[in-house]
C-alpha cells in the first residue's frame, strides 16, 4: 500500500535506526502542528469544486465530528493532525482501504472510524492510541530486519529488576542498610553514579556494576529495549538513570502497561523480527514462549529486601557492604556471550549469502557414523526446520499402544533394511534410507516429539553397543564419543 501514514513511516524514515524512534517522531511532528495550520485543515466555508474535493471534504469534516466526541485529554491529542495528501489520495481511492493501523480508533490512512476488535496490536509505549494491524506489524518487521542487516545489528530486549538494577522501597530498608542513604548520588546529574535516593517515588535504586559499559558495547551491536514488568512512571524513571542523555533506548521503553498478555513479557510489541531478537532477564517464567530467546542472567540482589523476596537466607551485597565485580560480573560475562552470538548471527548469513553450506549437526553424525563426507545439501537447515515443523507437540494427546506400534514398525524397517543407504534424517543424527519414509511418517504422526526423540536415542545407543560387541578391535576410532547409528558399515568402509 503506497499511500498514508504507513508510507510516510516505512518508506521515507529508516525504521530501526529506530523504528519507535522513527515513528514517535513523525507523530510528535503531527500533533504539534500549530492552530492555524489545523484550521486550514478543516475548510467549512468553501464549497467543495469536484468529487475529489467533495471526498476530502467529508473526511475532514468526519474528523471533525470527531473531535466533537472525544474526551479534554483525547482532543488535546487529536486536534492539531493533518492528514497528508496521500491520505487525501487514499480516502478518494475506490480501493477499500486495508487500515493498517489506528490512532483514536481512527484509521490512519483514510480516517475511517474502526471498531476496536478490529483495531490490532497496541503500541503505546511509542505513542498513545496508536495501533498496528497484525500484517502491518510483520511488514514493518520486514523493513526493519533490512535496516538491521545493513547495520549489522539485532535486537536486545533487557529486564530492568535484578537484571540492570535493584530497587527497594525506601520503608523496607534495614538498619543496617541505613548507611546508603549518605553515598547517594544526586538526580540533577545521574551519569556519574550508580545509588539514587528516589523519594518522590519512595525508592532507592542501585544500578548493577559495569552497566554503563555494557549499555555502550551492546548498543553497538543491538537495537536496545527495555522490557520491565513494573508500570510506565517507574520504567521511564529506571530509563532515565541508565540512559540519562537517551542515546541507547529513546522510545523503547516497554511496561507491563503496554503488554498483550497479563503477568507475561512477549515479543509481539517488539518491532523485530523474532529470529533476529535476543532477551536478557533473571526470570524464565516470565517468557513462556520466547525461551529460545532467552538468556537468563543471575539475580542481581544488592538490597536485603531483595533477598527476602526470593525467600534467600543468605546476606545481600549491600548487607556485606560489597558488590559484584565490574571485570568479572554477570554482566561483564553476558557481554561476551552477546558478542559471540553476534558474531555468530552475522557469518551464518554471510555464508548464505555467499552461497555456502550451512548444515546441522546431523551432517557431523552422519560423517562420523559412515567415515565419509556426506553431500551437504542432504543437511541443510532448511531440513531441520521442516522436520521440527512436522513433530508434533507434546500437549497434544496421542494413544501410547499405537504410538509403540508405530515406533516398532518403523525400527523394523530399519533392521529389514539395513543394506539400503541412509539418505533421510530423523532426530538425533539418526540416519534411515527412503525405503522406511512412510514407517518414519507415521511414528512421528503417532508419537509425541519428545518420546520420538528419546526412542531414537535409545536405539542409537542399543545400536553402538551391539556393534561395539560385533566388531571387537576391529572398529577405529575415538570409540568414547556418542555415535548415533542405525546401520552396520559394509566391510569395505
Amino acid at each position: 500500500m503506497k499511500n498514508g501514514f504507513q508510507m510516510s513511516v516505512a518508506s521515507d524514515s529508516p525504521v530501526h535506526s529506530s523504528s519507535s524512534d522513527d515513528l514517535a517522531a513523525f507523530l510528535e511532528t503531527e500533533l504539534d502542528s500549530d492552530s492555524d495550520s489545523s484550521s486550514e485543515s478543516f475548510p467549512i466555508e468553501e464549497e467543495p469544486e469536484d468529487d475529489a474535493e467533495v471526498s476530502n471534504h467529508r473526511l475532514k469534516r468526519r474528523k471533525l465530528d470527531h473531535l466533537e466526541t472525544v474526551d479534554e485529554d483525547e482532543i488535546e491529542e487529536v486536534a492539531s493532525v493533518k492528514f497528508s495528501q496521500e491520505i487525501s489520495e487514499a480516502s478518494s481511492s475506490k480501493l477499500p482501504c486495508q487500515h493498517p493501523g489506528t490512532f483514536g480508533n481512527m484509521c490512519i490512512v483514510c480516517g475511517q472510524r474502526v471498531e476496536e476488535e478490529e483495531t490490532g496490536i497496541s503500541f503505546t509505549y511509542i505513542h498513545k492510541g496508536i495501533k498496528f494491524h497484525e500484517d502491518e506489524v510483520t511488514r514493518m518487521r520486514d523493513i526493519d530486519m533490512k535496516m538491521l542487516q545493513s547495520q549489522r545489528k539485532l535486537c536486545l530486549v533487557l529486564d530492568l529488576d535484578h537484571t540492570l538494577l535493584n530497587s527497594t522501597v525506601l520503608r523496607d530498608l534495614r538498619p543496617e542498610e541505613e548507611y546508603l542513604k549518605s553515598l547517594t548520588h544526586s538526580l540533577q546529574d545521574v551519569s556519574g553514579g550508580d545509588l539514587f535516593m528516589l523519594e518522590f517515588m519512595h525508592m532507592m535504586t542501585k544500578l548493577r556494576p559495569f552497566v554503563h559499559s555494557f549499555l555502550k558495547e551492546a548498543s553497538k551491536m543491538f537495537v536496545l529495549y527495555i522490557y520491565t514488568m513494573g508500570d510506565r512512571p517507574y520504567a521511564r524513571q529506571m530509563a532515565k538513570l541508565l540512559d540519562p542523555k537517551g542515546e541507547y533506548f529513546g522510545e523503547r521503553i516497554i511496561s507491563r502497561d503496554d503488554g498483550t498478555v497479563r503477568h507475561q513479557k512477549s515479543l509481539d510489541v517488539v518491532l523485530g523480527q523474532e529470529k533476529a531478537v535476543l532477551i536478557l532477564d533473571d526470570t524464565e517464567n516470565a517468557w513462556p514462549s520466547h525461551k529460545d530467546n532467552l538468556i537468563v542472567i543471575e539475580r542481581y540482589h544488592f538490597f536485603a529486601s531483595s533477598c527476602k523476596q526470593f525467600d534467600h537466607r543468605f546476606q545481600s551485597l549491600s548487607q556485606l557492604k560489597s558488590d559484584e565485580s565490574e571485570p568479572d560480573g554477570a554482566l561483564a560475562t553476558v557481554l561476551k556471550v552477546l558478542k559471540q552470538t553476534h558474531s555468530l548471527f552475522f557469518e551464518v548469513r554471510w555464508a548464505i549469502r555467499e552461497k555456502k553450506f550451512v548444515v546441522h549437526r546431523g551432517w557431523i553424525d552422519a560423517a562420523n557414523y559412515l567415515w565419509k563426507k556426506q553431500p551437504e545439501e542432504n543437511f541443510g537447515l532448511e531440513q531441520l526446520k521442516k522436520q521440527g515443523a512436522e513433530e508434533k507437540s507434546d500437549d497434544v494427546p496421542l494413544e501410547k499402544d499405537a504410538c509403540y506400534k508405530a515406533r516398532d514398525a518403523f525400527y523394523t524397517c530399519l533392521e529389514k533394511e539395513s543394506g539400503k543407504k541412509p539418505t533421510e534424517i530423523a532426530s538425533v543424527g539418526l540416519l534411515y534410507p527412503k525405503e522406511c519414509s512412510l514407517s518414519r511418517t507415521e511414528f512421528v504422526k503417532s508419537c509425541r516429539s519428545s518420546w520420538v526423540k528419546h526412542f531414537d536415542r535409545e536405539y542409537c545407543r542399543n545400536k553402538r553397543v551391539q556393534r561395539l560387541l560385533d566388531d571387537g578391535d576391529e572398529r577405529k576410532g575415538p570409540m568414547s564419543l556418542p555415535q548415533p547409528y542405525t546401520f552396520k558399515p559394509s566391510p569395505s568402509t
